[in-house]
């Protein structure tokens, strides 16, 4: 799934094992001027964060990051 331009959404792994996102878009440019931003884990809703954490804490991890 792809989101439409300028929605913010997350990504979470709540494998035992790393994982890598890469973002893939158009040129800087070619469809007016674009910024890309990223939610850092001190701008996070917290709500988020809380039900992220419970997912990890039902699968018996921790995350290594942001807490």
């Amino acid at each position: 799934m792809v989101p439409p331009d300028r929605w913010w959404h997350q990504h979470f792994n709540v494998s035992g094992e790393p994982a890598r996102y890469i973002a893939i878009h158009s040129p800087v440019g070619h469809i007016g001027e674009q910024t890309f931003t990223q939610i850092e884990y001190h701008e996070e809703d917290p709500a988020i964060r809380k039900i992220y954490e419970e997912e990890l804490k039902r699968r018996g991890l921790e995350s290594k990051n942001g807490a």
